[in-house]
């Protein structure tokens, strides 16, 4: 992993879970989520990442077909938030 995918970890990591923020929980601690496209297999980029708490991590590996009918937002929109953010 270079320094730039290690300090955009951190970045996304700090900012604290995505899901809890946009439901009124800021600053929830979050770990590193690895985006999948469609639901298959995780992209080798380390920078397509974004900050879960564990509750939404589990979460979103046990219904990430359902994400968005449950929230309205899937792990692709989140992660274009977090990038967003960081720029």
């Amino acid at each position: 992993m270079t320094k730039a995918e290690r300090q955009y970890q951190a970045f996304a990591r700090d900012a604290g879970c995505l899901v809890c923020a946009k439901l009124g929980t800021p600053g929830t601690p979050a770990s590193i989520h690895h985006v999948r496209k469609h639901g298959g297999r995780r992209d080798l980029c380390e920078m397509k990442v974004i900050g879960l708490c564990p509750t939404h991590h589990v979460e979103l590996h046990a219904n990430r077909r359902n994400y968005f009918q449950i929230y309205g937002f899937s792990e692709m929109d989140l992660e274009a938030e977090t990038t967003a953010n960081y720029e």
